[in-house]
């Protein structure tokens, strides 16, 4: 079970003094690399936060969440709503692995404990994620993205989370401010996909009648998407409108080069980039008409 113990007693209630928190002391010692919450335990639906209080971790795992009718098993903390200190929680990067159903939410990423995360790695299935969710996450620089399904992630959840990556900053100018590259990089934040190796791979190919689905990816906030499939993706309008400023990524893996340069060399026909949302606002227009005259 999901439970915790300082000097043999067991900590029932959530609050500052059970956790010593005036002390500077962790449940986890001084660093941990790595910790690992492995499958057979049993998450408790209301974990206090004052648990990672003063923790140094590199990198905390979290596995097989689950919220289906049959099976709820996944962590969930308590909101603390009341002041408190600072937790003084230093983690660097958070693993949720084999994921099934799950609303990533803040009662999940709490922004007490993960204020300082930079990585976030999620692999599974989501049900769905919380629109201002990374708000507060002004540190994070890198969201990797493993999904069986790509088609019903970005069908059923879209990307209007991503537009709160990066919320406070200024827009970013790139025919202006193209040269500044220390901004860039200092600002930056990455969209990183991978598809799951498996012996049926769910293909999806950034279609181009998804285009409209990214119309408001926040290319201005600097964020950027990388694709690293494991199959073959033809350039599509969709990726060429994801990949438009390609030049500006600091991190480039090998398959993102594929699907640029096949994207180069390509003579596909889109819609103009600087009228996407009038291309798009018709789109819905005929496919509205087209179902009416259906009926």
């Amino acid at each position: 079970k999901f439970e915790f113990f300082i000097d043999g007693a067991h900590i029932v209630e959530c609050n500052e003094k059970n956790f010593h928190i005036a002390q500077s002391k962790s449940l986890f010692g001084n660093r941990f690399d790595y910790l690992n919450f492995f499958y057979r335990i049993k998450y408790k639906a209301k974990t206090c936060p004052f648990v990672f209080s003063n923790a140094n971790i590199e990198c905390l795992k979290f596995r097989h969440l689950v919220d289906t009718f049959l099976i709820r098993n996944f962590v969930k903390f308590i909101n603390l709503t009341q002041d408190i200190p600072n937790l003084n929680s230093n983690i660097n990067e958070l693993n949720l692995i084999n994921v099934y159903n799950l609303m990533l939410n803040e009662e999940i990423l709490n922004k007490q404990i993960f204020s300082k995360l930079k990585i976030l790695w999620i692999l599974g299935q989501l049900k769905s994620i919380e629109i201002d969710l990374f708000k507060s996450f002004k540190k994070i620089k890198e969201i990797m993205i493993t999904m069986f399904d790509f088609k019903h992630f970005f069908h059923s959840i879209g990307i209007d989370w991503t537009i709160y990556l990066n919320f406070d900053l200024l827009d970013f100018d790139y025919k202006i401010n193209k040269t500044n590259k220390s901004y860039i990089i200092n600002n930056f934040k990455v969209i990183s996909c991978f598809n799951i190796d498996t012996n049926i791979p769910v293909i999806y190919l950034f279609p181009y009648e998804d285009l409209c689905i990214f119309k408001d990816f926040p290319h201005e906030k600097l964020i950027f998407i990388d694709i690293s499939f494991d199959y073959k993706i033809n350039c599509t309008c969709t990726l060429k409108w994801l990949y438009q400023y390609w030049k500006n990524y600091p991190k480039r893996t090998k398959n993102f080069f594929k699907i640029y340069f096949e994207c180069m060399v390509s003579n596909l026909t889109c819609p103009k980039f600087d009228k996407l949302d009038k291309h798009c606002i018709n789109k819905i227009t005929k496919q509205n008409t087209k179902t009416l005259q259906d009926i």
